[in-house]
């Protein structure tokens, strides 16, 4: 008797660790390919991003950052989101040529994700020549009332020899 209930046990423990990984290995592939689609969501709008900081185009940018952004700058600087959009759609500040490469999404967690590249180009304040650009970028990425909003962005000079972009 003892014998059976054991055997009986041990087919249930069996049976349970068997549906417990099939479970789990589905729940992963399940997993990556919602990643998939959310990482094409996020660089969709990171690309966004990119356009509307060239155009100035403040509805655009109002709408793709958050309302308590935190953007901080290669030299130190650090805006919120009402100075960030105002620079840019006034023209004081801005993009005159962008060039994104090794864009990537490093991590989703939910709804937070970490977006890296680098950035090539030039900025320009008003009343001052462009000033080329070479930085690594940092985004933090939110989604917040159905949409990928972006929540803080810090900038940082590259050194020699990645402040070359990279030839086309």
């Amino acid at each position: 008797m003892k014998k059976s209930i054991s055997i009986v046990l041990l087919v249930a423990v069996v049976a349970a660790t068997a549906c417990n990984q099939t479970s789990t290995s589905t729940k992963k592939e399940e997993a990556s390919a919602d990643t998939t689609g959310v990482s094409a969501d996020i660089e969709k709008r990171a690309n966004d991003l990119t356009a509307a900081m060239l155009s100035g185009s403040r509805d655009s940018l109002n709408e793709l950052t958050a309302d308590n952004l935190d953007y901080g700058h290669s030299n130190g600087d650090v805006q919120t989101k009402s100075s960030f959009v105002d620079s840019l759609a006034t023209k004081n500040w801005g993009f005159t040529q962008i060039n994104i490469h090794d864009q990537h999404v490093v991590n989703i967690d939910g709804n937070t994700a970490i977006v890296r590249h680098k950035l090539y180009g030039e900025a320009k304040n008003k009343g001052k020549e462009p000033a080329k650009l070479a930085l690594g970028v940092l985004q933090v990425w939110k989604k917040t009332d159905g949409k990928w909003l972006l929540y803080a962005r810090q900038g940082y000079k590259l050194l020699p020899p990645n402040d070359v972009p990279p030839a086309k």
